[in-house]
């Protein structure tokens, strides 16, 4: 029997947008009666993606708000130059920029043209960019070139896994192989398990039952500088037969690919390699193009677009339990970690050898990227000294990582814990404000929540005001208690896990670096950063 999923809403809003560029209010209204749902339903549905309501014919600027974008500090700098840049276009904040940029960056856009990028800014750049809006010609802005592949760190060279050493010699798996499809038919836990700790849901899988439609999200939950998106153009027929080989192992019917609306190339790639990998492995399969940015705990946020549901509703039903609850029952894994499995099997010993490293890109302060391989735990000193090429001459100061968990680290913490899931290493520097990137930190929160709770509307609005502001009037530690505490509260009575990604990162910060929020009780608006304390033996972050 066909697997249907009712998504009928949001396949009707993405052929208007294409064809528009926006979807207007009379749009809305055709689409509600085409589709016999109330008016309502498609004007809330709409409402929670900027990039479909933007207003029509003005450039579209999407700036970077991730966490190496957000650690520059350049906003302070330049923004009477950004004001400038209101007045001539559509300014939307990213959660991240996907493809792999030098930071700060943000992409521009002229109605019609294909986006460009510009990256390290200064405010004189800014200003020449207003005057060329102003002339509607951005050509002397180069287009993106292919995504580019960052090199293996010499820490890593020679001992790589196999799937990074196909992706860097691009010896890659031609086709699919029917007898890795019956090996992980016969023996599927192995893979079972690999999935269950890169994205923690066994538990959820032991309560719910087996996924009936398995999601391979090819943005994945980190959108700046996206691995998963890197590999999911890079090694498309990877990742599309790593997700039949998952949807078998864990017992689901039909997979689906999620991909932004705008990869117009990707939906065609995918189209092609998802049928190959799928019939194969005798399931069904769809591409399903949606929204690039979700504001919402991803894995329920792209479930709910499947199905044209509120983000709210969803992320009520789902509650911390994710979209296994919701009718179909549905589980949503990154591209990154789906790319992984063909190369696990097709390598003896490949899944023994994925639970002794992790793989991940390594970002340092000015953005420079590498390929890492790292242990589960290593001393953030050795950490230090695998990541010379990233960091040059600079001390590392905090160890930000991000995944299907957040975690962060002081650079001198006796060790460094590597999270199952792990994307992407951000090191920060003795040149970074940690209480500036925290505050900078909670402001992406409240641009990254649904809005269904009140912990999600206003706590890290909350925590922001109470570090830009509270703090100077002399609140001291008693302020840092004050917003550890309404913090963790939050979090605990948020509906869905998506606070659990920030929160926890923030009061470690904190702890780790009360020298930098100290310095705002004094009253200074831009606080020279410190050094590091001693001895910080552990990070945390992630969803409960």
């Amino acid at each position: 029997m066909s697997i249907t999923l009712r998504y009928g809403l949001t396949s009707a809003v993405l052929s208007v947008v294409r064809e528009k560029g926006h979807v207007s209010g009379p749009d809305m209204e055709s689409i509600a009666r085409d589709l016999r749902i109330p008016t309502s339903r498609v004007y809330g549905f709409c409402s929670q993606f900027p990039e479909f309501t933007r207003p029509p014919g003005r450039p579209l600027l999407q700036v970077c708000s991730g966490p190496a974008c957000a650690a520059t500090g350049w906003e302070a700098k330049v923004e009477s130059a950004m004001g400038e840049l209101r007045l001539r276009s559509e300014i939307l904040r990213v959660p991240g920029l996907m493809r792999l940029h030098r930071p700060p960056a943000l992409a521009v856009c002229l109605p019609g043209e294909e986006e460009r990028m510009v990256e390290g800014f200064r405010q004189e750049e800014l200003e020449e960019l207003a005057m060329s809006l102003d002339r509607k010609d951005l050509s002397s802005y180069p287009l993106p070139d292919a995504e580019e592949i960052p090199q293996a760190g010499e820490a890593s060279e020679g001992a790589v896994s196999p799937w990074l050493a196909s992706l860097l010699r691009k010896g890659l798996i031609s086709s699919p192989d029917e007898e890795m499809v019956r090996e992980v038919s016969g023996n599927p836990a192995p893979i079972r398990e690999f999935l269950e700790g890169e994205c923690g849901f066994s538990s959820l899988i032991a309560q719910a039952g087996p996924p009936e439609v398995l999601v391979c999200d090819v943005v994945g939950p980190c959108p700046e500088g996206s691995a998963d998106l890197l590999v999911s153009r890079t090694s498309p027929g990877m990742v599309a037969m790593g997700a039949a080989m998952a949807a078998l192992a864990l017992g689901a019917r039909k997979v689906v690919f999620y991909l932004p609306w705008n990869l117009l190339e990707l939906e065609s790639v995918f189209g092609r390699v998802a049928e190959e990998a799928a019939s194969l492995a005798g399931l069904e399969w769809e591409v399903f193009p949606g929204p690039t940015y979700i504001p919402c705990w991803r894995d329920i946020g792209v479930a709910a677009v499947l199905r044209g549901t509120m983000l709210w509703r969803a992320a009520s039903i789902c509650g911390r339990d994710g979209p296994l609850h919701l009718e179909l029952p549905t589980l949503v894994c990154g591209a990154f970690t789906l790319w992984k499995l063909p190369w696990m099997v097709r390598e003896e010993g490949g899944l023994e050898e994925s639970t002794g490293r992790h793989t991940l890109i390594a970002v340092g302060p000015d953005g420079a990227s590498r390929w890492m391989e790292l242990p589960p735990s290593l001393p953030a000193a050795e950490l230090g000294k695998r990541l010379s090429e990233v960091l040059g001459d600079r001390s590392p100061k905090a160890f930000y990582l991000e995944g299907q968990e957040n975690r962060v680290y002081a650079g001198d913490s006796e060790r460094v814990d590597i999270p199952r899931g792990a994307r992407r290493l951000l090191v920060l520097d003795d040149s970074r404000c940690m209480a500036g990137w925290a505050r900078r930190m909670l402001e992406m929160a409240v641009e990254g929540c649904c809005g269904g709770c009140t912990p999600g509307r206003t706590a890290p609005a909350a925590a922001a005001a109470l570090i830009s502001s509270g703090l100077k009037g002399g609140d001291g530690e008693h302020g840092l208690r004050k917003i550890k505490d309404l913090l963790e509260r939050a979090e605990q009575l948020a509906l869905c896990p998506q606070l659990g990604r920030t929160f926890p990162v923030i009061r470690k910060c904190m702890d780790f670096f009360p020298e930098d929020f100290a310095l705002l009780s004094g009253g200074e608006d831009k606080p020279e950063p410190t050094v590091s304390g001693s001895s910080k033996t552990s990070g945390i972050g992630g969803r409960k």
